[in-house]
C-alpha cells in the first residue's frame, strides 16, 4: 500500500500546478475530438466524398507546418499561461459561430473546412506551450511519468469525445452535439485562467526571430537522435496516423454503422492509448526511449493494414485497441526524446519544430483522400501503411535511436 502511495504517478498528480494543466489537456482534447468527429460526419452527410473528407483533415493539419515553428519561439519568449488562454478563447468563439450556422441551417462544406482549420490552429498554438510547461512544472526526474499521464489526458478525449459526440448526434442531432462542443470549449477557457506555469522558468530572449529559427534548425541538424525521431514522426503522421481519421468513413461506408457505433470504433482506439499511457506512467527506470519509439511505430503500421480489410466489427474494435497501445508508446517516447535530448533554452523551438514535422506529415491526408476516392479507402490505407513500413524499418539499423539509452547523450 505504501509503495502505491509513493508511486511516481501519484507523486506527479499530487502537484496542484500539474493537475490544473492536466485538466486543461483533458477538456481541450474532449472538445477537439468531438468537434472533428461531428464536423466530419456532417461533411459525409453532405457530400459522402472521401476526397472532401481528406480535404477536411488537410485543413485541420495545415496550421501546424505553417505556424508551429513560430509558436515554438513564442513558447520560449512569452507567458505560456496567456498562450493557452488565447487558444481556448478562439475555440469558444469558433464553437458558437458554427452552432449558429447549424441552427440556421446555413452550414456548407466551406464553413466546415474553415472550422477545421481553426481547430488545428488552436492546437498549433497550444501544444508547444503546454508540453514545455509540463516539464517546467514537474522537472526532468518525473518527466516520463508526467508525459504518460499527459498522454492519458489526451487520449481521454479520444474516448469521451466520440462517445459524447455519438450519443448527442443520436439524441439531439447536430444542433445538440454542437452546443455541447461549445460548452466544453467554455469550460476549457475557465480552466485555462487557473493554469500557473512557474514564471521564474520563463526565458527572456532578445535574439531575432530569424536567428532563433536558424539556431533551432542548426541544433536539430547536428543531433542525430532528434533528427531520426523527426524523420519517423513525419512518416508516421503522414502514412499511419491519417488512417485513424478515416475510421468514421470506414464505419459509415464499409461497415454500415450508425454514428454512435462508428464513433465507438474511434473510442476503442483511444481506450487502447489510455491503457498504454497508464501502464507507462506506472513504470520506473525506462531509458531505451528510442527502442520503444520504434516498437510503437511498427506495431501501428501492421495493425492499420489489418484493420483496413476487417469486415467484423469486434475484430475492428480489437485491432484499434491494439493500435492505441502502440500509439501510447510512440507519443510518450516522442515527447520524451524531444525534451530530454534538448537544452532547456532550446526546448520551445524543438517542440515547435516537432509540431511542424507532425503537421507536415498530416498534410498527406489529401493524398489518402484522393487515393480513397479512386480505389476505395481500404486499399488507400493499406498502401499508405505499407509504404511506412518500407521507409521506417531500415532506420532501426542506421540511426542511434534504438541503440542509445538516456545516460549516453553524446552525439
Amino acid at each position: 500500500m505504501q509503495s502505491l502511495l509513493n508511486s511516481p504517478t501519484l507523486e506527479v498528480l499530487r502537484m496542484p500546478k500539474y493537475r490544473m494543466i492536466w485538466y486543461f489537456g483533458v477538456l481541450t482534447e474532449i472538445g477537439r475530438q468531438m468537434e472533428l468527429l461531428v464536423l466530419g460526419w456532417l461533411l459525409l452527410e453532405l457530400t459522402n466524398s472521401p476526397l472532401q473528407f481528406g480535404v477536411f483533415f488537410f485543413a485541420n493539419n495545415l496550421p501546424r507546418p505553417v505556424f508551429s515553428i513560430f509558436t515554438g519561439l513564442i513558447a520560449d519568449r512569452f507567458d505560456r499561461n496567456k498562450i493557452l488562454w488565447i487558444g481556448a478563447l478562439i475555440n469558444v468563439i469558433s464553437g458558437i459561430v458554427v452552432f449558429a450556422l447549424i441552427y440556421a441551417e446555413s452550414i456548407v462544406p466551406f464553413y466546415i473546412f474553415i472550422a477545421s482549420w481553426i481547430n488545428g490552429s488552436c492546437r498549433a498554438i497550444e501544444d508547444p506551450a503546454r508540453r514545455t510547461g509540463v516539464l517546467d512544472i514537474v522537472g526532468e526526474r518525473r518527466i516520463v511519468n508526467a508525459l504518460g499521464i499527459d498522454n492519458f489526458s489526451q487520449v481521454s478525449g479520444k474516448i469521451l469525445g466520440p462517445l459524447i459526440g455519438g450519443a448527442m448526434l443520436g439524441w439531439q442531432g447536430f444542433k445538440g452535439a454542437y452546443i455541447t462542443i461549445a460548452l466544453i470549449h467554455l469550460a476549457t477557457l475557465i480552466v485555462s485562467a487557473r493554469i500557473s506555469i512557474p514564471k521564474q522558468l520563463l526565458k527572456t530572449n532578445t535574439e531575432s526571430v530569424a536567428k532563433s529559427l536558424k539556431s533551432g534548425l542548426k541544433y536539430v541538424s547536428t543531433n542525430r537522435m532528434i533528427l531520426a525521431m523527426f524523420y519517423i514522426t513525419v512518416l508516421m503522421n503522414g502514412l499511419a496516423f491519417e488512417a485513424f481519421n478515416f475510421i468514421p468513413e470506414i464505419g459509415k461506408n464499409y461497415l454500415f454503422l450508425s454514428p454512435f457505433l462508428a464513433f465507438f470504433l474511434v473510442s476503442s482506439h483511444g481506450t487502447g492509448q489510455a491503457v498504454g499511457a497508464l501502464l507507462i506512467s506506472l513504470t520506473r527506470n525506462i531509458n531505451r526511449y528510442g527502442l520503444w519509439f520504434f516498437i510503437g511505430s511498427i506495431s501501428i503500421l501492421i495493425v492499420i493494414i489489418m484493420f483496413s480489410w476487417s469486415k467484423v466489427y469486434v475484430l475492428s474494435l480489437t485491432l484499434l485497441f491494439i493500435s492505441g497501445l502502440g500509439l501510447s508508446l510512440f507519443a510518450t517516447m516522442q515527447s520524451t526524446i524531444a525534451m530530454l535530448y534538448t537544452p532547456s533554452d532550446m526546448r520551445g523551438r524543438v517542440m515547435g519544430l516537432l509540431s511542424f514535422c507532425i503537421g507536415t506529415g498530416h498534410l498527406f491526408a489529401l493524398v489518402i483522400g484522393w487515393l480513397a476516392e479512386i480505389m476505395g479507402t481500404p486499399s488507400a490505407l493499406s498502401i499508405s501503411a505499407g509504404a511506412g513500413l518500407i521507409l521506417i524499418v531500415p532506420t532501426l539499423f542506421v540511426s542511434p535511436l534504438a541503440k542509445r539509452n538516456y545516460h549516453d547523450k553524446t552525439q
